[in-house]
Formats: structure tokens, C-alpha cells, sequence
């Protein structure tokens, strides 16, 4: 089992036409080509969000605390 079975998560694939006018996905659209383009933007891999991290922690803390 994963941890992100662990963790409950539900992870989907699906095909989104981008140039359809949905206002979303034509800024998404944007904003890559814009990041693909700039050879000065810094590539980051390890950013996490924090809720992420607190829920983490929690969980680690009540499997040390029961063992």
C-alpha cells in the first residue's frame, strides 16, 4: 500500500481541451508556455503545501505516541 493510499487520496487522469474557452484552462495554458519560455524561472520540486505537512506531522506524532 502507498502513503497516498494511506492517506485516503483519490488521484484521477483526464483529458482537458485547453483551447475550448474556458477561462481556467486558457490561463493555465498561458502560464505555462509563459514558465516553459522563461530560462531564468527557478524550478523548485520540494515545495509542499502546508496542510500537507501538519497532517504529516499529526500522523507521525500519533504512531510514535501509540507506540
Amino acid at each position: 500500500m502507498t502513503s497516498l493510499e494511506i492517506a485516503d487520496w483519490n488521484i484521477e487522469i483526464s483529458l482537458v481541451k485547453v483551447h475550448v474557452g474556458i477561462v481556467g484552462n486558457e490561463l493555465a495554458d498561458r502560464l505555462a508556455k509563459a514558465a516553459d519560455c522563461d530560462s531564468a524561472a527557478e524550478i523548485v520540486f520540494n515545495r509542499i503545501p502546508m496542510n500537507t505537512l501538519i497532517s504529516k506531522i499529526e500522523h507521525e506524532t500519533k504512531l510514535e505516541w501509540q507506540k
